[in-house]
């Protein structure tokens, strides 16, 4: 079977959910969303900060890495997307405003895959680049 069947079975089952334990309407609650099938932090978060306008963090790879960088906060799982304790300091990045916490992110995601690279990060187009821990770290001598 192909993915784009899988990804149709699983739209569907997600549909159906949708539909036996909420009446067709997307629930505005990070808990009622990650009980549906194939939800996780990161789609309930783009969700609620999209959907229902509650200011949240979408931390994604791309935003995970500038975070660690510009800041310094180090996850130390495997998969960092799943440390609580980043999901925290995310959102204390977050403007409590939902529509400055949608451009914040949308930002923060263009930033980081446009400058703030996996490899070959841009730090000369950078404009916070003199607070930028890691930068600061990888000219020490």
């Amino acid at each position: 079977m192909g993915i784009e069947h899988q990804r149709s079975k699983h739209l569907i089952e997600l549909a159906r959910e949708l539909v036996r334990r909420f009446k067709g309407q997307v629930p505005c609650d990070k808990k009622g969303l990650k009980e549906l099938p194939g939800v996780g932090d990161y789609i309930a978060s783009e969700v609620l900060l999209v959907a229902c306008n509650q200011p949240q963090p979408l931390l994604d790879r791309n935003m995970i890495r500038a975070i660690e960088r510009f800041f310094g906060f180090r996850s130390f799982k495997s998969r960092p997307h799943t440390d609580r304790a980043l999901w925290r300091f995310a959102e204390t990045l977050i403007p409590p405003d939902p529509e400055e916490a949608k451009k914040f992110n949308f930002g923060m995601l263009d930033f980081a895959r446009k400058v703030c690279t996996a490899e070959d990060p841009k730090c000369s187009a950078c404009p916070v680049w003199d607070l930028c821990v890691w930068l600061a770290k990888s000219r020490r001598p």
